[in-house]
């Protein structure tokens, strides 16, 4: 199985995103740097759907989490 963490980090108080990492057991995979419109983001997602294609939907866990971001 794997455990797939897809992350957006962002800067307190700015709010705006300036990467995406997807990380597994702790440890980032990939990094992908978010220069307008959350475009790592986008990256992120296509580097997750690779382990879709390669290993199936039953052995890809994917969870979401926004690091740094403050809504107000």
């Amino acid at each position: 199985m794997y455990n797939l963490h897809i992350v957006r980090h962002y800067v307190k108080g700015d709010g705006d995103c300036f990467k995406s990492t997807v990380e597994m057991d702790g440890e980032v995979l990939r990094e992908f740097e978010d220069t307008n419109q959350c475009k790592g983001y986008v990256r992120a997602i296509s580097y997750v759907d690779a382990f879709y294609d390669l290993f199936g939907t039953d052995e890809v866990k994917v969870t979401e989490d926004m690091r740094g971001y403050d809504p107000d």
